[in-house]
């Protein structure tokens, strides 16, 4: 039996997960990315402690992937950009500022 992820562990997960995203944006596309800790934060919130690590990497997946996918389609992320990815003030929905 697994004991739930505590806070901590939980942002390190999130993290980790960021920082894997952060060094294949810079390998592929020369786009550095950087995150406002409270974007670390919510994405915790949605853990779920049945699926374990996975919902984490689909919270990220979700809700800042995909985001930065579609930026970089419609040509608002560039290669060579640097971003910083924060929340909205909904404190949800994820907001790339162009720095």
């Amino acid at each position: 039996m697994f004991h739930p992820f505590s806070s901590q562990d939980l942002e390190e997960i999130v993290l980790k997960e960021l920082d894997k995203w952060a060094v294949r944006a810079l390998k592929r596309h020369n786009i550095a990315v950087k995150w406002d800790p409270k974007l670390v934060h919510s994405l915790t919130l949605d853990y779920n402690e049945s699926y374990g690590f996975r919902s984490i990497k689909h919270e990220v997946e979700k809700r800042v992937i995909n985001i930065m996918a579609a930026a970089y389609e419609r040509e608002e992320i560039k290669d060579g950009s640097q971003i910083l990815l924060k929340l909205a003030d909904d404190r949800r929905t994820v907001l790339i500022v162009n720095e």
